[in-house]
């Protein structure tokens, strides 16, 4: 495996299988200037994405049945059913989440149009390697959440970048696609709201999405790739 860096600082190393990140499958690297110099990019921001940390109902048992027993989570005796009964001491099978959703325009009144398929994860960011793209990033929610993506170079990256923005702050980020795929025609990385751990920080609460970075020319008259 070879490495190729950019920026001088202290990276972390991480394996995202659960079990490992949990078992200690962590390690750093320290890039110090010697490894070569930085030139920030100055380039035209591309696309722009508006995005909104939201809260909603989220059923986990919208279908309420046991395909392996071939039974209603709904019965008294099934073992599922306290997964989904609510009364004085459960709390059903419905959770308040905070969400990433993708809205039409700097108002953030309007949400983009999504597939159903795609669940609790956010709209997906559709770039080419070499686009430079914007995030409008707005915090709708009632806690303090942020906007992080993981495989792309920050434009003007600094310590406020790292931090959450509390309830209905607005903060926009720069990005450019510089990381692509190899022998494929697409890579997939995420954006997720902390930078310390997407398992302790970002899945629980629901903020987590797919960033589709093709390579040049994939992606042709808005065409997405999915």
């Amino acid at each position: 495996m070879s490495l190729h860096t950019i920026l001088a600082g202290k990276w972390s190393v991480t394996c995202y299988v659960a079990t490992h990140f949990e078992g200690g499958t962590q390690a750093a690297i320290t890039v110090d200037q010697s490894c070569g110099t930085y030139t920030p990019i100055d380039t035209p921001v591309g696309e722009v994405f508006y995005f909104a940390a939201v809260e909603m109902d989220w059923n986990y048992a919208p279908v309420r049945y046991d395909p392996v027993r071939s039974q209603s989570l709904d019965d008294e005796d099934s073992p599922g059913n306290v997964f989904v009964r609510r009364d004085d001491h459960l709390l059903g099978s419905t959770y308040k989440k905070a969400v990433y959703r993708r809205f039409e325009d700097s108002s953030f009144s309007q949400q983009v149009t999504r597939e159903e398929s795609w669940g609790i994860l956010g709209h997906p960011i559709h770039v080419e390697v070499g686009d430079s793209f914007q995030v409008v990033f707005k915090n709708m929610a009632s806690r303090s959440y942020g906007f992080y993506i993981h495989g792309v170079q920050w434009v003007n990256f600094d310590e406020d970048s790292k931090r959450m923005v509390s309830h209905l702050t607005v903060r926009s980020f720069d990005f450019v696609a510089t990381n692509g795929p190899s022998d494929t025609r697409l890579l997939v990385p995420h954006f997720y709201t902390c930078l310390w751990s997407i398992w302790h920080g970002t899945l629980p609460r629901g903020l987590v999405g797919p960033l589709v970075v093709c390579r040049e020319g994939i992606l042709d008259n808005g065409i997405e790739q999915t």
